[in-house]
């Protein structure tokens, strides 16, 4: 793979020609774009990382089916948000979600 020299010089090109002009036609669009989506990046693949332990957790624990299909889209969890310098997570409740529910997660 390394030494095919073909692929590597179209994967560059691909790279820098295509992939970065998209980023840079974003910015140029909206200042600060690109650095938002991989901040929402994050944060939605931290929200995956917890309803696939929370997933788990209800299997393992034998909860209905129910129960299991309520964890199942990524927007039924909380927006939690990393504390800057603290090294914890602060949580936000979804403000359209019931106290039972809240309770449940």
């Amino acid at each position: 793979m390394a030494q095919d020299m073909t692929l590597l010089v179209r994967a560059y090109n691909h790279f820098v020609h295509y992939l970065q002009a998209e980023k840079y036609k974003k910015e140029l669009k909206e200042e600060g774009k690109v650095a938002q989506e991989a901040n929402n990046k994050k944060f939605n693949k931290n929200r995956e990382r917890l309803r696939d332990a929370r997933r788990d957790f209800a299997i393992l624990n034998k909860y209905p089916k129910r129960y299991r299909d309520i964890l199942e889209p990524i927007s039924a969890h909380s927006d939690d948000e990393k504390v800057e310098g603290k090294g914890f997570y602060k949580i936000k409740t979804l403000p359209y979600r019931s106290n039972n529910a809240n309770r449940f997660f």
